[in-house]
């Protein structure tokens, strides 16, 4: 059996998942002490993790940051900052990006679902990683950029029931906006909205994908991290679906970071 897909799309249009509650980005400190070892560029992540981390000093505070592309070279390769290298002027341009908290975590047997001055911290702060028993790992921490995240909360919410999760994204081609909601990782994501402006007689369809707006997001086409949403057929169209293949929880299927695409199938080709 031999399938091949001929897609063309048209009609792109782009908006970024933001989260509800992000990590302020902060430059880089070069160079900096980990475990013993120095470090003029950005240290690797756990095993199978293609992130890449740097500290900064806030105050006598030291959080963790995943690094931008302000700290790699073109190959992909982490850029050394040190005095000796030709680059260590563009150390300027390496800072931490604005990650969003992973919620909730643990730190010290405590549950938080929201950031915390807990641990003699003089600024809010959220877990950058957890792991699988969502315990904070290591020193992966960081500022809590309190524009975007709810009031500080120090309380163990134990037995407080989870809060629903819910994420608005718009189009500046359009008017109106599609919400993305949840109210626990183990139900399905929802999506309701309502989208003025779009193109007429055209086979709309929203899709989400890997990569942010301020990246070339023709690479991804095709690599849809979600499946299709049938429905925005007309100049005027009220969307609503259910989806179990995302989350606004992180992990794998994690929504926030992601860049949610309208576009155009034109022709789809099947061969048996």
């Amino acid at each position: 059996m031999l399938s091949l897909r001929k897609l063309a799309y048209f009609a792109l249009f782009i908006a970024y998942v933001a989260g509800e509650c992000m990590i302020e980005s902060h430059r880089c400190d070069f160079p900096f002490q980990r475990e013993g070892e120095v470090w003029y560029e950005c240290m690797p992540g756990e095993e199978n993790s293609d992130r890449h981390y740097c500290i900064t000093q806030l105050g006598e505070k030291y959080v963790t940051g995943v690094c931008n592309g302000g700290c790699f070279e073109e190959d992909g390769s982490p850029v050394v900052f040190n005095s000796t290298s030709e680059d260590a002027v563009m150390a300027v341009f390496c800072k931490t990006k604005k990650s969003p908290c992973i919620f909730p975590f643990i730190w010290e047997g405590r549950e938080y679902r929201e950031c915390t001055t807990d641990g003699d911290t003089p600024f809010p702060w959220c877990a950058l990683e957890v792991n699988d028993a969502g315990e904070l790992v290591d020193n992966r921490w960081g500022q809590c950029d309190m524009s975007t995240c709810d009031p500080v909360s120090a309380a163990d919410t134990e037995s407080e029931p989870p809060k629903p999760k819910s994420v608005s994204v718009s189009f500046k081609e359009f008017s109106g906006e599609l919400v993305f909601s949840q109210t626990t990782p183990e139900d399905a994501l929802q999506v309701e909205g309502l989208l003025e402006g779009l193109p007429e007689d055209s086979d709309l369809q929203l899709a989400v994908v890997q990569g942010d707006c301020n990246q070339d997001i023709e690479q991804y086409l095709g690599k849809e991290s979600m499946v299709d949403i049938q429905g925005l057929y007309e100049a005027s169209s009220s969307v609503k679906a259910v989806i179990w293949v995302l989350s606004l929880y992180p992990g794998d299927q994690y929504l926030v970071g992601r860049s949610a695409i309208i576009k155009e199938q034109v022709t789809m080709l099947v061969l048996w």
